[in-house]
């Protein structure tokens, strides 16, 4: 066969692309060519990465006709290619920025209001907040809540008196979060 195919005998894959060189014959992809279709994309990145056609230049996974290896968002249709900070990365799948908490103020409180920095001209659509008893969410925690309510209120009835922590994270439309907020606490009153 590495007569007949031009292959390495002593490299498996006499290309580097990831497919072993018996692979690409079953695949009818090139073992000697990195790029069989010849559209950017390796033959090892198309089958184990993109899950694209290693046999077709036509590597569109979000099918907005703007080629994998020129898609700003290549798994998020995007057809304008929008990047509003031009930083490469399309809208839409820009993760948005991380919400900024604001101090719940004097604590006690019977009814703390969470409140962080609108993120909409990030992408964000809403958000999700937890609460817990631990600093590190280790913990059962007892709210968790996706809301597009800033600030969010949290009635009385859902917490037990004492210490509890909060954190926030942003939700893009393409259900991108960004990471989480600094961790805030306030204390619950009786």
């Amino acid at each position: 066969m590495e007569r007949r195919e031009g292959t390495d005998p002593n490299k498996p894959d006499s290309d580097g692309d990831g497919l072993l060189d018996g692979a690409e014959v079953t695949l009818g992809t090139s073992p000697i060519d990195v790029d069989s279709d010849g559209d950017g994309l390796g033959d090892g990145v198309e089958v184990n990465n993109t899950r694209t056609n290693p046999l077709s230049a036509d590597s569109d996974l979000d099918a907005d006709e703007i080629l994998y290896d020129k898609d700003n968002c290549p798994k998020d249709f995007n057809p304008f290619q929008l990047d509003d900070d031009t930083d490469g990365i399309g809208n839409a799948c820009e993760m948005p920025d991380v919400p900024e908490v604001t101090a719940v103020g004097s604590t006690p409180i019977a009814t703390p209001v969470l409140a962080w920095s609108d993120e909409s001209a990030s992408g964000a659509v809403a958000y999700q907040v937890e609460v817990s008893t631990s600093a590190a969410f280790a913990s059962a925690v007892a709210v968790e809540v996706r809301t597009t309510n800033v600030p969010f209120k949290i009635v009385k009835s859902d917490g037990a008196p004492g210490l509890w922590h909060w954190r926030v994270r942003a939700i893009h439309s393409s259900e991108y979060a960004s990471a989480w907020s600094t961790v805030d606490s306030f204390t619950l009153a009786p």
